[in-house]
């Protein structure tokens, strides 16, 4: 039985190796391969996937805690308005301050921001394979090639290889490269910076900064009354440092089943290996079924007995971790505005009463840091699609056949001319190409049928 026209499998090698019978399939270049859905056919066209893929972050906003700012003072400025003064002096206004004190909280607003993800490359664990696909002609699989076996009883000549691994078509025109690529994959998060909304303080003075008046002839002295002064501080703008929040590492992997990756040693087409077939559902060949486990599932290899048609996993949706965001405020201040205050002082010895006029001061507010609480970061989930390496589909089919040589056996001798020496006893009607397997030691073909 030939390999039919459309049966495809992997190879390894170079494109100067590829058998006889067997030609690249340009369309899986470069592509990962997807099961093609239940009942569809293969789709060589559909370029499905992308190169790189990014996620989402909804906009966070930390929380800052209360604070608060130590305010003083500079000397006052005014001017007493005295009374009638008992020698005709006139009275002055001794300089005073207030002892500092703490201004009301305020809290300041951070803005919220959305994080930028950085994309990441669409790659999974790979080994780069050239697609082959046969014409009709050949009468196994090529020796070196890979295919899949669901058993772990591999047939005699078959080995299972690349283990966690998946097949992927290697560049237009090029030899397969190195392995590479991982199932995992990581995003950055460049830094970011929340601005902040002005604030402002109010504050009161406590009851101090009482005046010493003395009029100008010196007999009289008159105490001034303790007062406040309402002080606001005037609006500041503080100012964020930068943040940068770190990204958990994700799964790369796309809905998967394993299978063994198996090699072969020798030219073979043994009973339920698994192939590609690149054509139509309904036009899969007598001795061939389809294989529906792999019906939109990824092929990852099998690394150990127990795991092949079995083992599942992966998902065409992922999403990150993200560490918590709590950006550190720089320290600021506010300047204060000179606001107005009186009191009213009484005479110390004499009748006469003295009025004290409205004064100012210069109020500074200290330094404070304020302290941002720290606020969660979420990742979205990557689009449907999205984080998948680009695919095409096609149709997994397996070998339920039994290999027999190409026609009856035909008894008679010929010769042909192999290897530049001359081969005898070859049935009539087998081609060079079988006479050639036969004289390698593939018993099959020998008068009779296969051993």
């Amino acid at each position: 039985m030939a390999v039919p026209a459309n049966v495809c499998v992997a190879w390894p090698s170079t494109v100067a190796s590829i058998p006889a019978g067997w030609t690249r399939e340009t369309a899986l270049d470069a592509r990962y391969i997807l099961g093609a859905a239940a009942g569809a056919d293969t789709d060589l066209t559909t370029d499905r996937g992308s190169a790189t893929h990014s996620h989402t972050s909804p906009s966070h906003t930390p929380i800052q805690n209360a604070h608060t700012h130590e305010i003083t003072s500079t000397g006052s400025t005014g001017s007493i308005l005295a009374g009638p003064p008992p020698n005709g002096g006139t009275a002055q206004a001794d300089g005073h301050q207030h002892a500092s004190f703490t201004s009301n909280a305020a809290t300041g607003t951070n803005n919220g921001i959305v994080i930028t993800v950085d994309p990441a490359a669409n790659e999974l664990a790979y080994t780069e394979v050239i697609w082959i696909k046969s014409n009709g002609v050949p009468l196994t699989l090529p020796s070196g090639c890979y295919a899949f076996f669901e058993s772990d009883t591999l047939p005699a000549g078959w080995s299972r290889v690349k283990g966690d691994r998946y097949l992927k078509g290697a560049a237009a025109a090029s030899n397969p490269a190195a392995d590479g690529g991982s199932n995992t994959h990581t995003h950055t998060s460049p830094a970011h910076t929340h601005t902040q909304n002005t604030h402002s303080h109010t504050a009161t003075t406590s009851g101090s900064g009482d005046f010493a008046l003395a009029d100008g002839a010196g007999a009289q002295t008159h105490a001034g009354n303790a007062h406040t002064h309402a002080v606001s501080l005037s609006a500041a703008v503080p100012t964020n440092q930068s943040v940068t929040t770190s990204i958990d590492s994700g799964d790369s992997e796309p809905p998967f089943k394993k299978l063994n990756i198996v090699s072969a040693s020798a030219a073979d087409l043994p009973t339920n290996i698994i192939t590609l077939w690149l054509s139509t559902n309904a036009s899969i060949p007598s001795g061939w079924s389809r294989y529906t486990a792999m019906d939109s599932k990824w092929a990852k290899g099998a690394n150990a007995n127990g795991e092949s048609g079995i083992a599942t996993g992966g998902s065409s949706q992922h999403l990150h971790l993200a560490s918590d965001c709590q950006p550190t405020q720089n320290s600021h201040s506010h300047s204060g505005t000179a606001t107005s205050g009186a009191s009213t002082t009484g005479a110390g010895t004499g009748l006469n009463v003295m009025a004290e006029t409205a004064h100012t001061h210069v109020w500074t507010g200290g330094a404070t840091t304020a302290t941002n609480n720290a606020v969660a970061v979420t990742i979205d989930l990557c689009t449907v699609d999205d984080a998948l390496p680009k695919h095409r589909t096609v149709i997994y089919i397996q070998f339920t056949g039994t290999p027999t040589p190409p026609g009856p056996p035909i008894t008679g001798v010929t010769t042909y001319d192999l290897d530049d020496m001359n081969r005898e006893n070859v049935f009539t009607g087998w081609t060079p190409e079988v006479s050639q397997k036969i004289w390698r030691g593939d018993r099959r073909y020998y008068e009779g049928g296969p051993e």
